[in-house]
């Protein structure tokens, strides 16, 4: 999890990033007790936590991407700053 969303249907009412350390945390945590064979993002608040995803995911595992980027009902949910790492180091393919 990399943001928490308090939305409907209808509305988006507010958006939280979760601390970059925690996703690494995260990463790490599942990484210690499971054989993970691909990752999925879905999605990614700022800039801080795409780039801690990409220090933190072994380069042996496949990576999907599948950038949230706006909500259904509107606001945007990529900040504007984390495009360029976004498009620049978890888009470009680079994972076996």
């Amino acid at each position: 999890m990399t943001a928490i969303t308090a939305q409907n249907s209808h509305e988006c009412r507010g958006i939280w990033g979760v601390p970059p350390g925690a996703v690494s945390l995260q990463i790490g945590t599942l990484l210690a007790d499971f054989e993970i064979r691909a990752f999925k993002t879905g999605m990614l608040r700022d800039t801080g936590v795409i780039r801690e995803i990409d220090d933190s995911l072994p380069d042996s595992v496949p990576l999907v991407v599948d950038p949230v980027m706006t909500a259904t009902c509107g606001p945007d949910l990529l900040s504007n700053g984390a495009v360029g790492d976004l498009v620049g180091l978890l888009i470009p393919v680079r994972r076996s």
